[in-house]
């Protein structure tokens, strides 16, 4: 027994293999944030150790992860958010206090003191505001783009749009609404709605903090709309086939190009438009009705406009003439010729323009002509096809062709080229708008649409 004993003395005595040299020994530390830093752009703090350590008490100094990753290692840091590796503190950005306060608790075997608390303050995000790309210019159909700015608690703001995100502050932490309307992103086409209305309600919420702000426009319907509708183009002409050809046979002719079609004539617009008060401005409400289709406008009597184009459907083109096929002598006595290239075909005449009918009333008529631009042109032409090349034959002579003749085909065993086809015509301008003026009840009626209360 007393042996034993002596035994675990002696090993108590001379058998450390976890000392810790004097060099090594860590008297005293701090950890602070290191200097100014964009902590929400890049996702984490940079932190800095100062230290007092070995026999000579020496002074030493690290920011991060650049240096001393030996001397962080030799610490055991826990954080009451996020997390600490190697110098760097990666924050919770959604779960820090509204005071942005994060505790670390940090203990090392290398240092004989207690465990040491540290306060670090990371700016947390106390404001945000909706900015939108312009506060005019709006209408029904109108893309409206916005951003979010976010100010934090050191005054610092950052900015986030379509084309920005952060680590600390990014499009996922919210929600957009646009007139209590889900959007995902920070643009919108604003929607048709159920009356003439001017306002326009941007809401961003954010998801985990008590954050949120609005935003309110006015749409003043100061927008310039172009719709174009045109008839059917005509059907294009076929081409000419190309024949094949046989030894000791004439080539044969290729076919000609067909004819291409006539442009339909432009579309019927059958137009509604009258004149609404809102607030304090003057709209027109036009409602166009094309073929079974409805299409529907909201502008400005002061700076608002539609240019509506009804026109005549395209010719169609004419086809290609066919290559006249060539031909292939079967002894050197024998003459073959090749065979005509086809006529390309016309082409075909464009549709008349379309045709505008206006229905108003009569207080509404000075509004509704100022801000309609109505254009009826004629299809345009449809192209003629284009002649087919001609074929080139063989004979006795054909050794003693001249190198000019030969490079340019017109021996005389060869065929014709065909004609090109001719343009077609640009079809007619369709009639002036014919105005009807109705009843504002039957107005009314038509467009069913009731003014903002």
């Amino acid at each position: 027994m007393k042996r034993n004993i002596l035994l675990i003395l002696i090993s108590l005595i001379f058998y450390k293999p976890y000392a810790i040299r004097p060099a090594q020994v860590i008297h005293s530390f701090k950890i602070t944030l290191s200097s100014q830093q964009d902590i929400p752009v890049l996702g984490y703090a940079v932190l800095k150790l100062d230290l007092v350590k070995g026999k000579n008490y020496k002074k030493k100094e690290f920011e991060g992860s650049q240096e001393g990753v030996r001397f962080w290692k030799r610490l055991i840091v826990r954080s009451s958010n996020g997390y600490v590796r190697d110098g760097l503190l990666f924050p919770d950005f959604n779960s820090l206090s509204d005071s942005g306060i994060i505790i670390l608790s940090v203990k090392s075997k290398y240092y004989r003191g207690k465990e040491k608390t540290f306060s670090i303050k990371i700016p947390v995000l106390k404001q945000i505001e909706i900015l939108p790309e312009r506060n005019e210019g709006y209408g029904i159909g109108s893309i409206l783009h916005f951003k979010v700015i976010g100010t934090y608690s050191n005054d610092e703001s950052y900015e986030l749009s379509e084309s920005s995100d952060y680590y600390g502050f990014k499009k996922e932490d919210f929600r957009f609404m646009v007139n209590k309307e889900n959007i995902s992103n920070f643009s919108t086409i604003l929607p048709e709605m159920n009356s003439l209305d001017r306002h326009i309600n941007i809401s961003a919420i954010h998801k985990t903090r008590n954050l949120s702000c609005h935003y309110h426009l006015l749409m003043d319907y100061k927008i310039a709309y172009y719709s174009a509708f045109a008839g059917s183009k005509g059907i294009n002409g076929w081409n000419g086939n190309n024949p094949s050809s046989s030894k000791g046979r004439n080539g044969e002719n290729g076919t000609n190009g067909t004819n291409g079609g006539d442009g339909e004539d432009g579309k019927t617009l059958m137009v509604y438009a009258g004149v609404f008060k809102i607030d304090s401005i003057s709209v027109v409400r036009l409602k166009i009705k094309i073929d079974q289709n409805y299409h529907y406008y909201t502008l400005n009597c002061d700076g608002g406009e539609l240019k509506l184009l009804s026109q005549g459907g395209e010719g169609g083109n004419g086809g290609n003439g066919g290559d006249g096929a060539n031909a292939y002598t079967r002894n050197s006595t024998e003459t073959v010729y090749g065979g005509n290239g086809g006529n390309g075909g016309n082409g075909g005449k464009g549709g008349r323009g379309g045709r505008f009918v206006i229905y108003t009333d009569s207080a509404s008529m000075d509004c509704v002509q100022q801000v309609l631009k109505l254009l009826n042109p004629g299809g345009s032409a449809g192209q003629g096809g284009k002649r087919g090349g001609k074929g080139f034959g063989e004979g006795p002579d054909k050794n003693n062709q001249s190198l000019l003749s030969v490079l340019l085909g017109t021996g005389s065993y060869n065929g014709y080229k065909g004609a090109n086809g001719h343009d077609g015509y640009q079809g007619e301008s369709g009639m002036a708008a014919s105005w009807e003026l109705i009843s504002r009840n039957e107005l009314d009626n038509i467009l069913n649409f009731e003014t903002a209360k």
